[in-house]
Formats: C-alpha cells, sequence, structure tokens
C-alpha cells in the first residue's frame, strides 16, 4: 500500500507517483473513498516572477499565474505550501473523458461549450495571462458538459504588462499556434488564445485538427493555402526582424488561400459557426475578436 502523508485540510495523499513530467510529479490524494483530486508536487520551487531562469518556466510560470488568476478556470487548483515544497492540487480527472471531444457532439452541446471557452477566456484575459496552449488536450470535461480550461504550463504575461520577460515564445501545441507564434513575433498578446480557440471550434466539428499538418513547417503551410498569402505590410508585422524575414520565400505561396468555407460546410458547420472561425484565425492579431466579442457574436444568439 502505497505510504501516505497529511497535507492540508484532511487531504491524505499517497506517496505513488501516478505522471512524472520534468519538474513535478503528480499523485493522488484522498480524504475518503469518494472524494480524490491529484497534486502535483514541485521540487525546487523558487518563486520568480515569469523570468524563465533557473526553475524552468513550466512550473514558475504556472505556479504565478495560477495564483494571480485565483479563479477555478484550471480545474479548481488550489495551491499549497507544506514541508518546505509547492503544491498544486487539482480536481481528479476521468480518464474516460480525456478523449471527449474525439465524440460525436451535436450543434448545440458544441455551442454550450464554446461559449464557456470563451467565458473562460475573457476572465483569463482579463487578468492578463495568456495560455499559449488553449487545444483540446487542454480543455476539461467535468460532470453536466462543465468545461474547465487545464493546463497552464506555458502561460504568461501580455506583452502590455511584461513585454520584456517574454522570452520562452516556441510555446502551444503546433496545430493550434498561432501565425505569430509560428515564426516566433517578440511580442505575444491575448489574441494568441482567440487564434487557437478558433481552430478548437473548427476541430469539434470537424474531428480533425484545422491545420492537419505535423511539422511547423506543414502547419505553416496549411496556414498560407487557406488564408492566402500575407500582404507586405502584415508580413513585416509577423516578422520584424529583417534579417529572420529574409529567410523565408513567399513567392511560391498563392495570392488568394481558398478560404474555410468549403472544408467547414462539408462538415455541416452553421453559416454562423463559420464566420465566427473567419473573424478569429486572422493574420493580424488585432483583428481578431476578443473574448468578450466572440461572446457576442451571433452564433451565440441563435437558438
Amino acid at each position: 500500500m502505497s505510504k501516505q502523508v497529511l497535507l492540508c485540510d484532511g487531504w491524505k495523499m499517497e506517496d505513488k507517483v501516478i505522471n512524472e513530467y520534468r519538474d513535478y510529479n503528480e499523485y493522488t490524494a484522498k480524504k475518503d473513498e469518494n472524494e480524490a483530486v491529484v497534486y502535483r508536487r514541485i521540487e525546487g520551487f523558487e518563486e520568480k516572477p515569469l523570468d524563465f531562469e533557473g526553475i524552468s518556466s513550466d512550473v514558475s510560470g504556472h505556479v504565478n499565474v495560477a495564483e494571480r488568476i485565483n479563479k477555478p478556470v484550471d480545474a479548481n487548483q488550489k495551491y499549497k505550501d507544506a514541508y518546505e515544497k509547492k503544491y498544486i492540487i487539482c480536481e481528479s480527472y476521468p480518464k474516460s473523458n480525456e478523449s471527449w471531444y474525439k465524440n460525436d457532439l451535436d450543434e448545440k452541446r458544441i455551442k454550450g461549450l464554446m461559449k464557456q471557452l470563451f467565458a473562460g477566456l475573457e476572465y483569463i484575459h482579463s487578468k492578463k495571462v495568456v495560455h499559449r496552449d488553449i487545444q483540446p488536450e487542454n480543455l476539461k470535461l467535468f460532470a453536466n458538459d462543465i468545461l474547465k480550461i487545464y493546463n497552464f504550463t506555458s502561460a504568461c504575461y501580455s506583452n502590455r504588462e511584461a513585454k520584456d520577460l517574454l522570452r520562452d515564445r516556441h510555446r502551444g501545441t503546433v496545430q493550434y499556434r498561432p501565425i505569430e507564434l509560428l515564426f516566433c513575433k517578440a511580442e505575444i498578446t491575448t489574441a494568441v488564445d482567440m487564434w487557437s480557440a478558433g481552430c478548437v471550434l473548427a476541430e469539434l466539428f470537424m474531428k480533425r485538427p484545422l491545420f492537419d499538418g505535423v511539422s511547423q513547417p506543414e502547419v505553416i503551410c496549411k496556414i498560407f493555402g487557406y488564408l492566402g498569402k500575407p500582404t507586405t505590410e502584415v508580413w513585416n508585422e509577423i516578422i520584424k526582424d529583417t534579417v529572420t524575414r529574409d529567410r523565408f520565400d513567399l513567392d511560391g505561396v498563392v495570392e488568394q488561400g481558398s478560404g474555410f468555407e468549403e472544408d467547414l460546410e462539408k462538415n455541416k458547420v452553421p453559416a454562423n459557426a463559420i464566420d465566427l472561425i473567419k473573424n478569429l484565425i486572422v493574420y493580424r492579431p488585432e483583428l481578431r475578436l476578443t473574448a468578450a466579442q466572440a461572446l457576442k457574436h451571433a452564433y451565440f444568439k441563435e437558438d
């Protein structure tokens, strides 16, 4: 039987590792047979304001960001200090729900889940936090179709508050990464998450990633195929460094992309949902809808 230790509030934590990661391990904690949580024990945690030095940004970012948002958008995580270690306590998540997004979901259900996602993003963005890895695997579905944003290990503060600290730009799952992150643009804004949310909405209907390339170059080619060749003005915004920009040749990119409509219509995506996606997956970050604007979109006003 696993060794147990008492952490806080009556939780008895088993010492058996259930998942191992680079900077922390996950364990199970229980109050009784009917109430269990997952907790992460972080070794060597050092309080640093997202400077990405010493302790990895996975840990420092996760804890700093979660303490700031202080709301159960991240699966009701709580942060406790005990025995001179930092613990992250999470709701226990049923393994059977891990691939919920691969199931057949009717349009009404997709709309309800996306509404929850945008509400969660509206809140964390109000705290100047960018998740940077919004994708189906980081959205956990609990009882009664309650959707919660999970895994803030890639999160950071938006450029408006901590521009000089955002040196780690290779974050986010590549199929959901917006164009500015694929080309490592220095400034990171909350619009990063809005592009990713558009990809999630498309995938819930299509049952595959919208930009289903395996590598970064493949995904970039898929984006260019849909959106077409960026204008010179947009291209200069995406890559401000001329040396880096000169390494990418746009001569072979089609001027006019195919657009999303045909692929989305084949998957019976409603017209208003297609319009929402088109207003989220846009080259220029400042032209993407915010989470608050997305919630007011006509798609959510339909019955």
